[in-house]
């Protein structure tokens, strides 16, 4: 007779293993991601601030935020 603890570790390591292929799988089977951006394109760049007066736009006054990644 198997006993329950048994039978619950063989339950975790097929659980285990099924994670693991499909991690395979997924790895295997996507496709790689590519960049769609050409060399030549320009960089985009952006200013991160609190927008006092809610109109878009940064103005003199109005806290920027620095050294954002």
């Amino acid at each position: 007779m198997v006993s329950a603890q048994v039978m619950q570790r063989k339950g975790v390591r097929l659980l285990a293993l099924s994670a693991a292929l499909a991690v395979l799988v997924s790895i295997v089977v996507l496709p790689k991601l590519v960049s769609r951006a050409d060399v030549g394109d320009a960089p985009i760049t952006a200013i991160a601030f609190v927008d006092l007066n809610a109109d878009g736009e940064w103005q003199p006054g109005e806290m920027i935020f620095t050294d954002i990644e």
